[in-house]
């Protein structure tokens, strides 16, 4: 037997032009078709935010974060939609020396990678969100023009920097990190005011700047991201079982021989995976 799950990320079901009630019928007969032909026990889904294509194949769904959104009209207008922390931290950053770049397309990330590392390591962050040497070379050779970094310099040293993707009109924040050493100079201030600067340049109408680790209002990451946001919008997880009497029989035999970890990981839909 088997699952499906989307690639860290989001996704969904995409779709062009008009789709009515009687073209997502057929799609999701063909598909729960072809879940029972494959053995596919259960399929999970981590929504694109704003496309939400659960609501057209009848899932199982669950809002897990509020992501933060930056609509831009002009950089004047974001400055004064930013809270006054936030415009605190900048005027605080340039007084300090330091400076921002937009770097596109993005042909390298071998300096990105060292501060990230070291930013995960500090932070304690799960293997899910460590990646090797060999990732980010993908990123460079395959999505290169589709993609930005931002940099924060104090003199010759990188202190911030962020990965940002890039689509129709939107800029999307991917990954960040900034060294501690330079914490009083507000750099992550300096790079989130940057990554602002760079939807605007590039033409881009909104820049997503994602959620916090948690769907609490109070999330600490939540709170410093809606300093600069002026929207915000719900993200789902969605799922389907196509087996009930299997995934039943899953949980049953994962929380007879799991029992310690039954408690916290009751509530995932893939409980099973480590």
């Amino acid at each position: 037997f088997f699952d499906v799950e989307t690639a860290y990320g989001y996704g969904g079901v995409i779709w062009e032009g008009t789709v009515g009630p009687e073209d997502w019928a057929w799609f999701n007969s063909i598909w729960r078709d072809y879940c029972s032909d494959n053995r596919i026990v259960v399929e999970f889904v981590r929504e694109t935010p704003t496309v939400n294509s659960f609501l057209y194949r009848g899932m199982r769904h669950r809002q897990v974060r509020q992501n933060v959104y930056v609509d831009i009209q002009t950089a004047h207008q974001c400055w004064e939609e930013i809270r006054p922390t936030a415009r605190t931290g900048i005027r605080k950053a340039r007084r300090k020396g330091l400076r921002g770049r937009l770097i596109h397309p993005v042909r390298e990330l071998g300096a990105f990678e060292h501060l990230y590392l070291r930013t995960a390591e500090r932070l304690q962050m799960g293997s899910f969100y460590l990646f090797d040497s060999a990732y980010f070379a993908a990123l460079t050779k395959w999505l290169s023009a589709d993609m930005i970094q931002l940099e924060v310099e104090c003199g010759t040293d990188l202190v911030a920097s962020s990965l940002c993707f890039l689509n129709a009109d939107q800029v999307v924040y991917y990954l960040g990190a900034w060294d501690p050493v330079y914490q009083g100079c507000r750099p992550t201030d300096m790079l989130y005011w940057q990554m602002i600067l760079a939807t605007e340049a590039l033409g881009k109408r909104t820049l997503s700047l994602g959620g916090g680790t948690t769907n609490d209002p109070d999330d600490a990451l939540f709170r410093f991201k809606m300093k600069y946001g002026n929207r915000t919008e719900p993200v789902f997880i969605s799922y389907a079982v196509h087996n009930e009497h299997i995934y039943k029989l899953l949980r049953k035999q994962w929380e007879a021989a799991c029992s310690s970890a039954s408690a916290s990981k009751a509530h995932y839909v893939l409980f099973y995976r480590e």
